[in-house]
């Protein structure tokens, strides 16, 4: 015996190790069964708690929105809609609208279209028309319990942008503006269209003018022209207020140019004065030589210049800044919309710490600018401006020490 006066230790015969074996093992199976039955039944109760949650979803008329196929010939951005919906549903949420609006779960986008860094989004909220715009700073909605008759306008917007209902049978929508005593005299262009709604980036003040509409059935056969009427003025919330200086001498001159030339474009107020230069050229108004003020403007994502003159103030539409070193184009009262027509100056964007911007095309010596806060200007001789091409100069980039920050085309 040893101390705790147990019998001494005995080898189990081997068929009683083998049955013992058996049923440590069955009974280790047995238990593995018995777990899996209660994940079973959750499992069940999971789908038929979704069952019944569809069955109320549909008892409450709550149908779940479908996205309608894109129509021929429009593009749907779909992350870029459903991030400008949410902007537009949260700025109703700040604003405390969104009980006069369908759930945001019900608005599905139809098409969108983007223009100088504003975005519209066609959609259909709970199947009806509902129209969001988005820049920089701030969002629009139309009215989606407005009593809307096609044609109709829907929404119109400092964004110069026109947007509404059409026969879905319509194969082409045109807008018309003119004075409100000749209404439709000039034709805007043509929308964007499909699923009955077309968007339009008007280039006008629609306020300031009658509108008009015609509708192409077939083509090219041209159907009437029907004057139509602005809706009430739309909810709009400056939901990213980033304003630029107004105040300082520069940040006035651009403003007021800006304002005077009849750049009314949402994000207006967004663009930070740049570099600023003084140009002597003649006009019709003075062959000798008259005293023009040219002036770049940028925000992050975009640039642009004004320019005051005897004629009145002429604005350079933005031009979005590329991901490189310089981004270039174009400017003055001779150039067009167009950022590759030469003009009296070339200016554009660098990083904001460039101090000092030199251009040089093959054949002349190189030209000094004008740089401030990003942007930078350089006059070009009428000999220059003759054979210029944004794609053959080289721009030299230097910070306040003279180091090279680039050097290089700006293409």
């Amino acid at each position: 015996m040893n101390d705790l006066e147990l019998p001494p230790r005995r080898e189990l015969p081997p068929e009683l190790r083998a049955k013992m074996l058996t049923d440590l093992r069955r009974g280790m199976l047995d238990e593995r069964r018995s777990r899996v039955k209660p994940l079973a039944a959750v499992a069940a109760a999971v789908l038929l708690f979704g069952g019944v949650a569809a069955g109320v979803h549909a008892l409450r008329d709550e149908p779940e929105p479908v996205s309608p196929a894109i129509p021929p010939g429009l593009h749907l951005d779909k992350p870029l809609a459903e991030r400008t919906l949410d902007r537009c549903w949260n700025a109703l949420r700040a604003e405390k609208k969104t009980g006069s609006y369908p759930k945001r779960s019900l608005w599905v986008p139809v098409f969108t279209k983007t223009d100088m860094g504003v975005t519209v989004v066609a959609a259909r909220a709970n199947g009806k028309p509902l129209f969001c715009e988005a820049s920089s700073i701030s969002v629009t909605l139309s009215d989606p319990n407005a009593e809307l008759k096609a044609p109709a306008i829907a929404l119109y917007t400092k964004g110069r942008v026109a947007a509404g209902v059409a026969d879905p049978a319509w194969v082409k929508v045109k807008l018309g503006l003119g004075p409100k005593e000749r209404p439709g005299v000039e034709t805007i262009g043509e929308a964007e269209l499909g699923d009955g709604l077309f968007v339009i980036f008007s280039g006008a003040r629609l306020e300031n003018h009658a509108a008009s509409l015609r509708m192409w059935r077939t083509e090219p056969a041209e159907g009437p022209k029907l004057e139509v009427s602005l809706p009430p003025p739309m909810t709009s919330v400056a939901d990213h207020l980033t304003r630029a200086d107004r105040t300082s001498a520069d940040g006035r001159f651009l403003g007021d140019c800006l304002r005077d030339a009849g750049a009314d474009m949402p994000d207006a107020d967004t663009f930070e004065p740049g570099a600023k230069m003084t140009l002597k050229i003649p006009t019709p108004a003075n062959p000798s030589a008259s005293i023009l003020n040219l002036m770049v403007g940028r925000n992050d994502s975009w640039f642009l210049a004004c320019t005051t003159q005897p004629d009145g103030p002429l604005w350079n539409k933005p031009m979005e800044i590329a991901d490189r070193p310089v981004t270039a184009r174009f400017l003055g009262p001779s150039s067009s919309t167009e950022s590759t027509h030469p003009a009296e100056c070339v200016g554009g964007v660098v990083p904001r710490e460039a101090a000092g911007v030199t251009v040089t095309m093959p054949g002349f010596p190189a030209v000094p600018a004008e740089v401030a806060n990003g942007t930078f200007v350089a006059a070009l001789s009428e000999e220059m401006q003759a054979v210029a091409q944004i794609g053959s100069m080289t721009f030299k980039v230097t910070d306040a020490a003279g180091g090279v920050l680039y050097e290089g085309p700006a293409l």
